[in-house]
């Protein structure tokens, strides 16, 4: 499907599917153990090799490729991979610590508003006072007296 080389970070590793080169692999670095390095390209005979430059100067090779401009591509590709490794990590955390922020603050709002007007203690619902009936216990009503309506409330 993909016939190119291509470069990623993932678990804090470059990671690099080198289909194109002339010896197609796969290719991982530790980004952790290296604290100073470049990447370039050098021409080899009639082969341009993709390397490191470590601090010291001295160039290991990763894999030749028949043409500079194949070589080149693949040293786009490891700028691209570090360059969109970095930025992707921090948007996905950046959204999802938005959601939780706005998941904690529509919680806050709808659910634990009334908590925090009540001072955190419960309080009871006030019911206005229903009209209590002067009936003597254990004496019978007729359907007349049961179906009048209460008397008014004084206030």
């Amino acid at each position: 499907m993909f016939s190119c080389t291509r470069f990623y970070v993932r678990d804090g590793a470059l990671i690099g599917d080198l289909r194109d080169s002339l010896q197609p692999m796969i290719w991982r670095m530790e980004l952790s153990r290296v604290h100073a390095v470049g990447f370039r390209v050098q021409q080899d005979g009639a082969v341009w090799n993709l390397g490191m430059e470590g601090a010291a100067g001295t160039f290991s090779v990763i894999t030749s490729y028949p043409t500079q401009a194949a070589a080149n591509k693949a040293l786009s590709g490891i700028g691209r991979g570090l360059k969109h490794n970095g930025w992707m990590r921090r948007s996905v955390q950046s959204v999802l610590l938005l959601v939780l922020l706005l998941a904690g603050l529509y919680i806050l709002y709808n659910v634990g508003l009334s908590f925090f007007e009540t001072g955190g203690q419960q309080q009871a619902i006030m019911m206005p006072d229903l009209p209590q009936f002067s009936q003597p216990t254990g004496q019978a009503l007729s359907a007349d007296q049961a179906l009048r309506a209460p008397p008014p409330l004084s206030r």
